[in-house]
């Protein structure tokens, strides 16, 4: 059992019209042009059916049929055939623009996303790595990087870990365990001599400062 054909309105409108040529020779280039146009609908795969190639063959059709309006007109079978062929590729060239709208607006949506994902990943690690005017102790630095994802093993897949690694990454950055980044929190910490241990001249040094973290 064989199955109709896809477009089945260009379809008739081509065969009524190649059956009008024998009889006269000024339906041979509006042949032409149907066929390209339905060969194309009928060849390409659905989803790779380009709206612009649709549309400039349907207009080349529309532009001959108008110019064979007078025959085309007098002939019912022939004038109703034309009617259904223009309302199908109108419909299909409807839902190819559709769909390509739709198309942009997901990968506009994607795209979005990946920004504000990079943007939350690297500021989340600058407040991680940036010694400020508070700073955690190692214990409690790397109990913040196990709620936001960094495992004893690497980042969680899906936390906000993974996404600041991928955003270092793409900065050619290395992102180590949560041991080692707690480590350089604490040293950084340590250097700017937020934990106290340091020598007696830095003690007088700071002595006019405000108490400190310990």
């Amino acid at each position: 059992m064989t199955s109709g054909p896809e477009y089945p309105a260009a379809y008739a409108f081509l065969q009524l019209v190649q059956k009008k040529l024998p009889g006269n020779p000024d339906y041979a280039r509006l042949v032409t042009l149907l066929t390209l146009l339905h060969t194309y609908i009928t060849v390409t795969h659905a989803n790779s059916l380009e709206l612009n190639v649709v549309r400039d063959e349907f207009i080349a059709v529309m532009e001959e049929e108008d110019r064979m309006k007078a025959v085309i007109n007098v002939d019912k079978p022939l004038n109703k055939a034309n009617r259904a062929f223009q309302t199908e590729i109108v419909t299909l060239a409807a839902l190819l623009k559709l769909r390509d709208e739709e198309a942009e607006a997901r990968a506009e949506a994607e795209e979005e996303k990946k920004n504000q994902n990079r943007w939350l990943a690297t500021a989340v690690g600058g407040a991680l790595l940036t010694v400020g005017s508070v700073v955690v102790g190692p214990a409690l630095a790397v109990g913040v990087l196990n709620v936001i994802g960094f495992s004893s093993v690497g980042p969680v897949a899906g936390s906000l870990a993974a996404a600041i690694q991928s955003s270092a990454a793409m900065g050619g950055i290395a992102v180590g365990s949560p041991a080692e980044i707690a480590a350089g929190i604490a040293a950084l910490a340590a250097g700017a001599g937020f934990f106290g241990g340091g020598d007696e001249d830095d003690e007088d040094d700071n002595a006019g400062d405000g108490p400190l973290l310990t």
